[in-house]
């Protein structure tokens, strides 16, 4: 049986726990759809309304976040989990997108190849 959940988030060191065995309700993700979600998430500068003036923090609002994404507990804070998630997410999106950038940018380059072969043939012939 799987430890409840307040004590299986935090575990040693500081590592939060992420067995597949603590968890239920497991949904795959569309790393395009998170991508575009974080590329519209507003992220600002800021500092907590008790630090003092010189402390700068940066990062999204927890409302935007909850709103975006429909992440957490509450629209009050961040899970570190949740903001790790879209991030990795986010990454496997730009990935993705990176790949077929460099099949087209190859495709693109084979056809230029291939036309300058025949403007070469065109220009030799007398």
């Amino acid at each position: 049986m799987p430890p409840a959940a307040s004590s299986s988030a935090v575990a040693a060191a500081g590592a939060c726990t992420s067995d597949r065995n603590t968890k239920t309700a497991l949904t795959p993700v569309d790393p395009q759809s998170i991508l575009q979600g974080l590329v519209a998430l507003p992220i600002t500068q800021w500092r907590f309304s008790a630090e003092p003036e010189a402390v700068r923090h940066l990062g999204p609002m927890a409302q935007d976040f909850r709103a975006t994404f429909g992440l957490g507990h509450d629209d009050k804070s961040i899970s570190m989990l949740d903001g790790q998630g879209v991030a990795l997410a986010s990454i496997q999106g730009l990935h993705h997108l990176v790949q077929e950038q460099v099949e087209r940018i190859a495709a693109l380059e084979r056809r230029l190849l291939e036309l300058e072969r025949i403007v070469e043939a065109f220009s030799t012939k007398p």
